[in-house]
This record gives structure tokens, C-alpha cells and sequence, in this order.
């Protein structure tokens, strides 16, 4: 889709959904092919109209929910990650170790 149709697409919907954040977003992302690019402009263009406000509150609870979870999830896998990488520090360290000992006999 060429930026000048996301754009008329995205004014249009934006017009007929009076700014209406949720209508804009469902509108927008109903749309089909650039979906997340329109829903996300008239997301955009909402917000900037009427502020974090025009978000539902159970929308951003949601949003927020997940990006704790993440956060917690990314936490553990790079402890699990570091974990990893220590193992295989050791090893190497290890197999160095032997490698010298048997050339110094």
C-alpha cells in the first residue's frame, strides 16, 4: 500500500469516527493490509487529540500487565542466559587448563 493511501485511509477513518480513539483503533485495524499501520496513526492522531485519557483504562491496564510479565520473563531468561554462558566459560577454561598441563609435561 503507498504512504499516500495509508494516509487518506487513515484521515478518512479518523473523520468518520469523530476521533473517537477506541472506534478509530477497531476501524483501523479491521481494515485489512496496512491494518497496524492505520490503527496505529489513528491512535496516534486520537491520542494527541484527547491524551492518554482517550485510552481505556482497561486497555492500558492490559498493556501494562504484559509489559511486566515481559520484563519478568526477560529477567529470567538472561540469568538462565548468564548461567549458560558461565557453564561454557568454565569448559573452556577447563579445556584450556588441560591442553597447557599436557604440553608443560
Amino acid at each position: 500500500m503507498e504512504p499516500i493511501e495509508v494516509l487518506s485511509i487513515t484521515t478518512c477513518l479518523f473523520k468518520m469516527t469523530g476521533g473517537n480513539y477506541v472506534e478509530g483503533v477497531i476501524a483501523g485495524t479491521n481494515i485489512g493490509r496496512d491494518a497496524d499501520t492505520i490503527a496505529n496513526l489513528i491512535g496516534g492522531l486520537c491520542g494527541a487529540m484527547h491524551g492518554i485519557d482517550a485510552i481505556p483504562l482497561e486497555w492500558r491496564e492490559g498493556v501494562q500487565e504484559i509489559n511486566h510479565q515481559l520484563h519478568e520473563k526477560y529477567k529470567r531468561d538472561a540469568v538462565e542466559m548468564a548461567g549458560l554462558l558461565r557453564d561454557r566459560a568454565n569448559l573452556a577454561i577447563e579445556m584450556a587448563q588441560e591442553i597447557e598441563s599436557y604440553f608443560r609435561n
